[in-house]
């Protein structure tokens, strides 16, 4: 027969690592439930950003003979979960760095196209005439630089 102690230890123990035993899995935000488009319009109005969610553009350069290119990807991320799920998505030749910061959104709408087979729900350019894209299209960028 065990011993009390023993038989108390080993209770805890097995308390202990079945308390921390889940796993919780991390899925794509649903953007049925995320009106992107209201969200954006009522920050251009002037009203405060939302809590519970935050536009964000993350953007990588890819040198070519002459140009450069620029993948740019439009983001929403759910502050509550953690959960991002990519809106928008495009690829951008650039020929000259020096001028992004004040092409505006119709010089880069101007902009050649490279390889745009992406699937996603939103069309760059519709957000980037939101205030707060462009800035962000533009400040990941020109960090790139």
């Amino acid at each position: 027969m065990k011993s009390p102690k023993s038989l108390a230890v080993l209770s805890v123990v097995l308390f202990i690592l079945l308390s921390f035993n889940r796993v919780e899995k991390k899925s794509k935000l649903d953007l049925n439930t995320v009106n992107v488009m209201a969200m954006l319009s009522e920050q251009e109005l002037g009203q405060r950003p939302s809590h519970n969610y935050m536009f964000y553009v993350k953007t990588e350069i890819n040198k070519l003979v002459n140009t450069e290119v620029v993948n740019a990807k439009v983001y929403v991320l759910n502050r509550k979960t953690n959960e991002e799920t990519i809106i928008a998505q495009e690829n951008l030749e650039l020929t000259d760095f020096q001028f992004i910061e004040g092409m505006g959104i119709t010089g880069i709408q101007n902009l050649n196209v490279v390889n745009t087979t992406y699937d996603t729900p939103y069309n760059f350019y519709d957000l980037l005439k939101f205030e707060s894209i462009y800035r962000n299209f533009v400040d990941a960028t020109n960090r790139l630089l």
